[in-house]
């Protein structure tokens, strides 16, 4: 039976559970659209300038949320300007802005060494550090990301449709949301925790087995809370453990399960 401390434990954590349920689900639901428009790299270089920016705003005395939003939404401009051409690859020129500002980050914490321990925290996250102001407002975003994907879900898919098909552009709102989510989860959980929920639930998950796109979507959602519930109960009971990583261990062990399991 849990001892009355752990049970305290987990009442104090009940927030953070919320949080980070709700955000990777988020995440998962809008991950099937991203990596299926093949903008996981574009993710790469969003959640990279949000992590430049979110040091930036530290070392300016700016609120880091704020610097996070200039700098990833700036992204789209530098783009046009990183790009040589019609031809070039979009997916290289992606590559190319999250190196620069992967480059700027460390050279912003060489000049301000006591951003160091904020830049381990935006690239690997602890769950656990989450509290207070932050931790309503990641229930807040991933509760308005889940809600926008799942009511525009047959918009969003369409969408995904006539991008293979014609080439159509993305629209400003699907973008949009996309920079939205980014920059509070990496801000928040960080970068590991941002592109594994985006990215590994629907890649991992995708088969010729599957019964459709609305109940691949929807199990990508639900994978991804359970697998964030299950890690980060880990780690609390196991301190020792880092949070984040637990986390995504699990998320991965869950999905190759499940895939497993449905192969079968």
């Amino acid at each position: 039976m849990p001892s009355a401390e752990f049970l305290g434990l987990l009442q104090f954590y009940a927030p953070s559970f919320l949080a980070g349920t709700l955000m990777a689900v988020g995440l998962a639901l809008w991950g099937c659209f991203i990596v299926d428009q093949k903008r996981v790299m574009e993710s790469f270089a969003l959640s990279q300038a949000a992590g430049f920016g979110s040091l930036l705003g530290l070392s300016s005395g700016i609120p880091h949320l704020l610097g996070a939003g200039v700098s990833a939404g700036s992204t789209p401009f530098l783009f046009r300007v990183f790009k040589a051409g019609p031809q070039a690859s979009p997916t290289g020129v992606h590559a190319a802005l999250y190196i620069f500002f992967l480059a700027a980050s460390y050279l912003l914490i060489r000049l301000s060494p006591h951003l160091e321990s904020h830049f381990s925290l935006l690239l690997y996250g602890d769950v656990s550090l989450i509290h207070g102001f932050d931790l309503w407002l990641s229930s807040f975003v991933g509760i308005l990301a889940i809600s926008w994907a799942v009511w525009n879900r047959r918009f969003l898919f369409r969408e995904s449709f006539e991008f293979h098909l014609f080439s159509r552009p993305i629209s400003r709102w699907s973008r949009f949301m996309q920079i939205a989510l980014i920059v509070f989860s990496m801000s928040s959980f960080g970068f590991l925790f941002s592109i594994a929920f985006l990215t590994l639930p629907t890649s991992l998950l995708q088969s010729k087995n599957s019964r459709g796109i609305f109940s691949h979507f929807y199990e990508c959602g639900i994978l991804a809370g359970l697998s964030f519930l299950l890690g980060f109960f880990i780690s609390l009971c196991w301190p020792s453990l880092p949070s984040t990583p637990c986390i995504v261990l699990c998320l991965l062990f869950i999905c190759l399960l499940r895939r497993s399991f449905r192969s079968g």
